[in-house]
């Protein structure tokens, strides 16, 4: 690994990422329209749906939970506590992602429902604070996740505000900017302070046993079960509208997972290896980037302007090759199997392109990241250069 890169912290690159999201939602308002508006930062907007900004903040959170997750692994006294703390940052990931307490407060239950998930999240949270600071845990690292959680949860009394007054043309952006950038200096927050809990020797050993293995296919598989869910929600029980899309959260989350999971593996690598590692990372960072955008039920000017390319079902085709060749390069073997499962898919693009059905995008979508990560994980067997 180069050393300018170990040399790098990771932190103020991600402090610095989110504070120009925040400045890109202040400043959104008062920008004429033009290129850098419409086509640079409204990508950048914390304020909009389903764009990089938002995948920023969803990620921010999933990665606390995917951490949370490893170290439950090997916490054996407060395993517990990470999972609970792992299901509460992956629920405010979809939640993120997917407009869930938007959608919840339009329904004739909205305070009720509002309530139960309350009292839920805050049992979660409490169970595990009161789990870690018995077992004698970083205790200066869990006042800083109570920190971070506090300033999430005071983006609430801003959202009420934004619903309940009418704020002066002048003062949109600014306010847009300090509710969301409260929620996503929160999920930083969070995000360092269970970084703390993981030292770099314990990172790198994510998925690599074969019993971690064996678990990590089981969250990814019930994870599809959730998605396939999700998608049947989206697909047929709600308008997407400006609003976030639940059913894209299994496919971005899997991605970055990947990502995540190669990057680790450059950390220590050297030479073509590392090269290697790093371009597959960010290659998974793009395609979980771009979930954002093409399997929306209406696709962006650029992909309608694509024409045939541009057709959801033709780009979940192309990826499919394209994963299938980058397999093959990290094993240098193609059996019959990769064979059969890439026929299979390319096969079902097709079918469903003819279909026309968003539910059937929603669910190949979900099966494409499915099969990749079934080959990507799979240690021993597809990582030769090790």
């Amino acid at each position: 690994m180069p050393k300018i890169l170990k040399q790098m912290n990771w932190r103020l690159v991600v402090l610095g990422i989110s504070l120009l999201l925040i400045l890109a939602t202040a400043v959104f308002p008062y920008i004429h329209d033009g290129f850098l508006k419409w086509r640079i930062l409204a990508y950048l907007n914390l304020a909009w749906e389903m764009n990089i900004a938002v995948w920023w903040s969803g990620n921010l959170l999933f990665v606390s939970g995917l951490l949370a997750y490893q170290i439950s692994s090997w916490d054996t006294d407060s395993k517990h506590a990470w999972i609970a703390l792992t299901l509460l940052f992956f629920f405010l990931s979809i939640d993120e992602i997917g407009s869930i307490h938007e959608r919840v407060g339009n329904l004739d239950i909205g305070s009720t429902a509002y309530a139960i998930i309350a009292i839920i999240a805050a049992s979660a949270l409490l169970y595990s604070v009161w789990v870690l600071w018995k077992t004698k845990s970083d205790k200066q690292g869990l006042i800083f996740l109570l920190m971070g959680i506090a300033l999430m949860v005071s983006a609430a009394p801003n959202e009420y505000m934004e619903h309940h007054f009418d704020w002066p043309h002048y003062l949109v952006g600014p306010r847009d900017a300090f509710e969301e950038g409260l929620e996503l200096i929160g999920a930083f927050v969070c995000l360092t302070s269970i970084a703390r809990y993981q030292a770099a020797d314990k990172l790198q050993s994510f998925t690599a046993g074969s019993g971690e293995k064996t678990k990590t296919a089981k969250v990814v598989l019930v994870g599809f079960c959730l998605h396939v869910a999700t998608s049947w929600i989206s697909a047929f029980h709600i308008e997407i509208g400006f609003r976030g899309n639940p059913a894209i959260w299994y496919v971005m989350a899997v991605f970055v997972a990947l990502a995540f999971f190669f990057l680790l593996k450059a950390v220590n690598a050297t030479g073509s290896s590392f090269i290697l590692y790093l371009f597959t990372a960010c290659y998974f960072t793009v395609v979980s980037i771009s979930s954002m955008y093409f399997i929306l039920p209406n696709p962006n000017r650029e992909l309608d302007q694509l024409g045939l390319i541009g057709n959801p079902n033709v780009i979940l085709a192309l990826q499919l090759l394209l994963v299938f060749m980058l397999y093959f390069i990290h094993t240098r073997m193609f059996t019959r199997k990769e064979i059969t499962l890439f026929l299979g898919g390319v096969f079902a693009s097709w079918l469903n392109w003819y279909a026309d059905s968003q539910f059937g995008i929603y669910i190949l979508a979900g099966t494409f990241s499915l099969v990749t990560a079934s080959l990507f994980l799979s240690y021993e067997k597809a990582f030769k250069r090790n």
